[in-house]
């Protein structure tokens, strides 16, 4: 890109691998923090979120025995117990007659992976999707100025040949009062 195209224009549209990687890490940490089902505040949004995708699930019975069921079931899927203090089976007493026995489990790592590896596609789609559009918008930007620049060569020419006629008009004036005095003196 020449100079001429430099001045002041300041939008962004080149491919950036940092950037790329700091959007992947962030949809990695996303997807392995959040509980799917939960929800959570979208700070690009400026609202609550449900989560749709995430590495751990929350499972609800509503009798231990379905519960141990569903348990054995997905640890022979591969699913873990997430074991931190605060995620053990617990019994939540409801509104209803019977309580819900919930437990959070991670999905297998198979799963995970070849999830992750889906996100990281879809966050580099979308930024270059981005990126071509900061193109555009600054291919628009630049012709948008050429434009402005060529009508305003035009605008001065105009002017500079208004300018001139008014000259030669009052010149041409000025010469006919002359001629006019001495054909009809006063």
């Amino acid at each position: 890109m020449t100079s001429k195209h430099n001045n002041s224009l300041t939008i962004d549209y080149k491919f950036n691998q940092a950037e790329l990687d700091s959007r992947v890490f962030q949809a990695e940490v996303d997807y392995e923090a959040h509980i799917q089902g939960s929800r959570r505040y979208d700070h690009e949004a400026a609202k609550e979120v449900v989560v749709t995708d995430s590495a751990k699930i929350r499972i609800f019975e509503n009798s231990l025995a379905d519960a141990l069921q569903v348990f054995a079931d997905r640890r022979d899927e591969g699913y873990t117990l997430i074991t931190s203090a605060h995620d053990f089976p617990t019994v939540i007493t409801g509104y209803g007659t019977q309580p819900t026995i919930a437990m959070t489990m991670r999905k297998p790592q198979h799963i995970i992976d070849a999830r992750l590896a889906e996100i990281k596609s879809e966050i580099e789609v979308v930024y270059r999707a981005e990126l071509a559009a900061k193109y555009e918008a600054f291919i628009e930007a630049l012709a948008e100025r050429e434009v402005a620049r060529e009508e305003q060569k035009e605008i001065d020419r105009l002017a500079a040949i208004t300018a001139k006629a008014e000259v030669k008009r009052g010149q041409r004036i000025q010469a006919l009062k002359k001629e006019l005095v001495e054909e009809f003196p006063a």
